[in-house]
């Protein structure tokens, strides 16, 4: 039996290093796609016999994340995640290119979400003071269409300034600040409609805090979003590196 210790060669099918941050964007990638695809899943699955307008949103929803989460993976596989200097120019336009799209289609998915949750507020509250009611919940819904519209007007024309400058510019930081305004807009717009309709309902019953438990449980997505922002303002010193793959994870 030799006494020499050889050395085990081992390989990594994604590194995670400072000038490489891939493996973490697969790791990321794959875990929040299990849980919303499964979670999605089993909420259509538990409507399958009254299904509603919302439910047919988050579906929809759902098919264009899968579609957004299938162009952030070929986005990693072109180098998504891998510090700008060793990728090639054409790689880092390949890269950008395909997460603007992976951009498009997550905002896509994201206001259609908020679209089906504005749309079963409107279900659960159009029975009761039913004037109030539909004016607050036709403004919320108008609210977040119309976000979805200036948002995604914004993030095409932030692209329209170029592949190999985008998230550079002044302009280009600008948008991003007024896209996640938005987002924190109606996300605070989607807890506090339905928390005013149940305090105009319920009054002081304990039966409110229940209730408020379950529309404040989306206001965390505010927090993701300004860190989106913060990770999205770091990617204006290199425009193709570990800080685009923070944004896209986010």
């Amino acid at each position: 039996m030799s006494s020499s210790n050889s050395s085990l060669e081992l390989w990594y099918w994604s590194p995670i290093t400072d000038s490489d941050q891939t493996g973490a964007g697969w790791i990321v990638a794959n875990t929040l796609f299990s849980f919303v695809t499964i979670s999605t899943f089993a909420r259509l699955y538990l409507n399958r016999r009254a299904l509603n307008p919302d439910d047919y949103l988050i579906a929809t929803s759902l098919l264009l994340f899968i579609a957004q989460n299938t162009t952030l993976f070929t986005a990693l596989h072109h180098g998504l995640g891998k510090d700008g200097a060793t990728l090639s120019s054409i790689q880092q336009k390949a890269v950008l290119q395909i997460s603007f799209a992976s951009d498009v289609l997550a905002m896509s998915s994201h206001y259609l979400a908020k679209s089906s949750t504005a749309i079963l507020i409107y279900r659960l509250f159009r029975g009761d003071k039913a004037r109030l009611n539909s004016i607050c919940c036709r403004s919320l819904i108008g609210s977040v269409f119309g976000a979805a519209v200036v948002s995604l007007l914004l993030l095409v024309a932030e692209s329209g300034e170029g592949s190999r400058t985008r998230g550079q510019s002044s302009n280009s930081i600008s948008s991003w600040e007024a896209i996640v305004s938005l987002d924190c807009l109606t996300e605070i717009a989607l807890a506090a409609v339905p928390l005013f309709l149940v305090t105009m309902i319920l009054r002081l019953s304990k039966k409110n805090f229940v209730v408020w438990l379950v529309f404040t449980a989306r206001l965390p997505i505010c927090a993701f979003s300004v860190l989106h922002l913060i990770r999205r303002l770091a990617t204006a010193k290199s425009n193709a590196g570990p800080q685009l793959l923070h944004c896209e994870m986010i």
